[in-house]
């Protein structure tokens, strides 16, 4: 094979043209543009070299004309007629003889060395940045002086690969409801025969056919693991997964064959537009979305070029022949690179203008595809409760999930309250979790039009998302809004390993932590903490990169808790800890950590709060009357508590003096919590828990003291029993769904009780929340400390992207809000909490992709094109053929009906919910929504505020508007005598002072 085939060859595999069955990732854009990137591979290359060539031997050419010219005149000036008499005259004619037919630099050298570079850093469908130095040192790394470096293969680059479709690939057959699934297995993986580091494949388990005839679901089952020494001896060393994949089709065809059912040979049928079958293409499919298109560089141009200076430097000029003696050779070596250097930065900036497109649909701010709440019945705002009940009890499959969740089978009103026998006999309603999302869109507009300061009212938020699009969605938003960041990573062992590229396990997981680790950090606030848990396996690697974006200064220290006390089972040393490492964002603004001593360390603690938050005003729920008499100590009723902080948020003094006399008249001693100077403090518990407690509270010297209540400094081992992931973690999900396995190595509760409780924090995020024990965790903790609908509740915000959000992560929640007691699947107690979060599923970057969509060339172009392919890609293709489709701004013309398809969905599209996406992109907290309805159309108002700045949005239809009466509507019923700084609209208005939702909207999503 020629240098010139090789690197057609090599520039084929770069722009994926042998791949034009798939249609994911890059593979999309690749296969729009085919047929232009084709042209210049097998044109256009040649084409530029030849030019370059030619413009090097055009100069050289002029250069010895000129100075044969020179020599003529000199030596006419000599009255010399006969110039051939000179040697110089003579020279220079048989230099420029021969120059006519000879080529000064050898291409076919040229194209060996363009080759050399690309294939040094292209690796398996990606590129990779290492970067050289020369032949004899291999590679060098960025180092600025720093006493200790950290550096990682991708270091700059953005980790975009997901498990999901590793886990689970599926796809059907509609007409007949069949469906294939492709599942990875490694259960019976022999270990002692693969080495870790080994190049790993899709290879068909043994048993590999699962067919389910009643459900028409047929499972085939992988192992992706390194070949055993028989499989290296069967299939090729050059494309061996190809090879194994002919050979898995193979086998599932002879199954399917054998089997003679006929609801799956519609898989051995021909693929549209493909030579393969359908079951080949999707084999081939699984198997090259799972083992390339890992990253995306986050400058690629800057990367090529600085590496292409290097190379020429070390692989080209040859610094032992600099020298005088030599200067024609020089000369040609200088002219061979500088034909290198304009190809190669053709191929460079062809490369980087697909990378940096697929950059801008990675980072851009994706679309909210859904938005539910789940609330509990008390939540619902008394003035549309009967509205709302009767609505619920007549909705079937809420009522089917009460049964399953909760086994509760409500069939009226009076079944949704219990006798709460502590409260004196009172009903009172079961935190039973209504979920919108069984609801019609009319239905949530009346429920939560009735709220007021919605945002505050709402406790968490859920979002089903790949966790650096959803910590990209939150930046806008929470901007130093996050009081503590906890996560709990894959801990990239066997266990709990990542998806990766062969050979670069470490460097893979180094470039998801960093990416997502960076973006948290811009959400903590000042004196935020970031606490990772880890095991020893990537400990070192995750401290370091953590030292390197917080900076060493800032880190706190690291606990290590005995989580698994039987051991993993390994035969050297046997883990039975994990770390959590505590990093601050600024050190200095911590002034303590602290954690509650066991009881036994303690006897009493005074019951009247001192210092943070210890004042009337700041804790108005903790302030209320205890009573004493004999010696012993009573309370009022829960009625009498409701009136001392009236609904207005304000304290009714009259009411307060009028209860004091009543109790004195009966003979108790009215005891308030106050300092000595007669300042009015709090309780340490809000009033039902202290209803529940009070019992055990200790009377002494006028003075009331709780048991066992006392803080400390935090050590950083942890060794009590309760951290203990089996029995506090997978047993507690046990008790509550009924059944093991319902999700891998959840930490123990406690853990993250404790860990949350080590600071005052108000919002905690958890970008890992897996089966959403930190959820879970603030719950407790509200519901531990009385903090049920009071402003100084803490709240939490999960990002999750593994389907189990539904059924494990969100199903928790409800329940852990229904009660704190679970055995077997079923409630123990109505201990329930009140609770409200949100659930948001984002638009994803494969779902970018999909919707991609260019439009035809138009003849100008096309003749641009032809002269400036390089400036056709990067300004053409991103700013002018794909922009609808990225974001359409005509639709928001009719703002509720915009549609995007989904990757991998069995339902085509999705509506977009473009208010709540575009609540987020401007940061705006919610305080009311309202819905009016004019001109035969519905107008959706968003009232609330950004950076203090009160704001109003405002969505309507635009076909067929009358914009005077639009305006006219606006102004006086919705504005009307209220102020805004801001006035958001959809599309074109008459309302002075308006900003159009759609500009700030394309600038938001694309901003970096």
């Amino acid at each position: 094979m020629s240098s010139r085939e090789r690197l057609k060859e090599l520039l084929n595999d770069l722009f994926r043209i042998e791949s034009s069955d798939l249609d994911f990732g890059i593979y999309r854009i690749m296969n729009q543009k085919r047929e232009e990137i084709n042209k210049f591979i097998e044109n256009d290359l040649d084409k530029y070299l030849d030019e370059a060539l030619k413009s090097i031997q055009d100069d050289k050419k002029k250069e010895l004309e000129e100075e044969l010219e020179k020599v003529k005149k000199n030596l006419a000036k000599l009255g010399v007629s006969d110039y051939t008499v000179s040697s110089d005259y003579n020279r220079l004619r048989e230099e420029l003889e021969k120059y006519d037919a000879a080529n000064p630099i050898d291409e076919i050298d040229v194209y060996e060395h363009i080759y050399n570079f690309f294939k040094r850093y292209y690796i398996d469908g990606d590129f990779i940045s290492q970067m050289r130095y020369s032949k004899e040192n291999k590679y060098v790394v960025p180092y600025n002086g720093e006493e200790v470096f950290l550096h990682w293969a991708n270091r700059d680059q953005y980790y975009i690969k997901t498990s999901e479709h590793f886990k689970s690939y599926s796809f059907e057959k509609k007409t007949i409801g069949t469906r294939v699934e492709f599942k990875v297995n490694n259960a019976e993986l022999d270990k002692n025969n693969i080495k870790a580091d080994e190049k790993r494949y899709f290879v068909l388990h043994k048993d590999f056919y699962q067919y389910n005839k009643s459900d028409k679901v047929l499972n085939i089952y992988f192992e992706y693991r390194g070949l055993r020494d028989e499989e290296k001896q069967k299939y090729k060393k050059q494309n061996t997964q190809n090879d194994i994949n002919k050979y898995s089709f193979e086998e599932i065809k002879t199954r399917i064959v054998k089997e003679d059912l006929e609801d799956l040979y519609w898989l051995l049928e021909k693929a549209d537009n493909s030579n393969k079958t359908i079951l080949e293409k999707h084999i081939y499919r699984y198997t090259k979305k799972n083992t390339s298109d890992f990253f995306i560089h986050k400058d690629l141009k800057g990367f090529l070029n600085r590496e292409l200076d290097f190379y020429i430097k070390n692989e080209i000029l040859d610094l032992n022949i600099m020298n005088r003696d030599k200067i024609e050779e020089v000369k040609k070596l200088l002219v061979k690179a500088e034909v290198f250097k304009e190809i190669c930065k053709k191929i460079i900036t062809f490369l980087d203008s697909i990378e940096s497109f697929q950059k801008k649909l990675f980072t851009k701010k994706k679309f909210v595809i859904q938005t539910d709440y789940c609330l509990t019945l008390d939540k619902v705002p008394e003035d549309v409760r009967n509205h709302i009940f009767r609505e619920v009890l007549s909705n079937e499959r809420q009522l089917k999930e009460w049964k399953e969740l909760y086994d509760e089978d409500i069939k009226d009103l009076d079944d949704l309250y219990y006798v709460d026998e502590k409260l004196e006999g009172e009903k009172r309603l079961k935190k039973l979790t209504i979920d919108t999302q069984f609801f019609s869109e009319e239905f949530k507009e009346k429920l939560f039009t009735s709220f007021d300061n919605l945002d505050e009212q709402t406790d968490g938020l859920l979002i089903h998302s790949e966790n650096y699009q959803g910590l990209r969605f939150l930046e806008n938003k929470y901007k130093e809004k996050i009081d503590c960041i906890y996560i709990d990573p894959p801990y990239n062992t066997d266990a709990s390993e990542i998806i990766y590229k062969n050979g670069y396990k470490d460097s893979s997981w180094m470039a998801l932590m960093e990416n997502r680790i960076s973006i948290g950090r811009k959400l903590l606030t000042p004196d935020g903490l970031f606490i990772s848990a880890i095991d020893e396996y990537e400990y070192m690697n995750l401290l370091g990169l953590k030292k390197l974006i917080f900076g060493k200064e800032n880190y706190l220290g690291s606990i290590i808790t005995f989580c698994n006390p039987q051991g993993r089972g390994k035969k050297v040393l046997d883990p039975v800890s994990e770390y959590h490492i505590l990093f601050a964002k600024n050190a200095d603004l911590i002034d303590d950590l602290s954690i509650e001593k066991p009881d036994e360390q303690v006897k009493m603690t005074p019951f009247k709060r001192t210092g943070t938050n210890s004042r009337k005003h700041e804790r108005p729920y903790r302030f209320y009357p205890m009573l004493e008499k004999d010696g012993k100590l009573h309370m009022i009723s829960y009625d009498e508590y409701l009136k001392i902080y009236a609904l207005n948020k304000s304290f009714d003094e009259d009411y307060i003096k009028e209860l004091t006399r009543k109790y004195e008249e009966k003979g108790y001693q009215v005891i308030f919590p106050q300092r000595e100077d007669g300042e009015y403090l709090v309780w340490q518990r809000e009033f039902k828990r202290a209803q529940r407690e009070y019992t055990t509270y200790i009377y002494k010297n006028g003075n009331i003291y709780t048991p066992g209540f006392e803080r400390r400094t935090p050590r950083t081992l942890w060794l009590d029993s309760k951290y203990s992931n089996p029995e506090y973690g997978t047993e507690l999900l046990k008790d509550m769904f009924g059944e093991k396995g319902i999700f891998d190595y959840p930490k123990s509760i406690f853990t993250l009780e404790d860990i949350i409780d080590l600071k005052e924090n108000r919002l905690i995020l958890d970008f890992f929340a897996g089966s959403g024990t930190t959820g879970h965790a603030v719950i407790n903790y509200n519901r531990n400390n009385e903090l049920e609908n009071s402003k100084y509740a803490l709240k939490y915000i999960l990002i999750e992207m593994g389907d189990y959000i539904d059924i494990v992560t969100k199903q928790r929640l409800k329940k852990a809000a229904f009660t704190d007691k679970w055995k077997e699947g079923k409630p123990q107690s109505y201990n329930g909490h009140s609770h409200m979060f949100k659930y948001i599923r984002l638009e994803q970057y494969e779902d970018s992709l999909k919707n991609i969509r260019f439009s035809k060339e138009t003849e100008s172009i096309q003749m641009k094109m032809e002269d400036y392919f390089e400036d056709y890609l990067i300004g053409y293709m991103l700013d002018y053929e794909t922009q609808e489709s990225l974001l359409d701004i005509d639709r928001f013309k009719a703002p509720f009906d915009y549609e995007i398809e989904l990757e991998n969905e069995e339902k085509d599209v999705v509506k977009i919910d473009l208010v709540e996406t575009f609540n987020y992109l401007i940061g705006l907290n919610v305080e009311k929504l309202r819905v009016y309805n004019h001109q035969n159309r519905k107008y959706k108002i968003v009232i609330g505020k950004v950076n203090e700045q009160k704001a109003l949005v405002v969505w309507r239809s635009v076909k067929g508007l009358d914009m005077e009466e639009d305006k006219r509507f606006i102004e006086k019923e919705i504005i009307g005598d209220k102020r805004f700084d801001k006035i958001y609209i959809n599309c074109d208005n008459y309302v002075e002072g308006s900003t159009l939702i759609e500009e700030q909207f394309f600038n938001l999503m694309f901003e970096e």
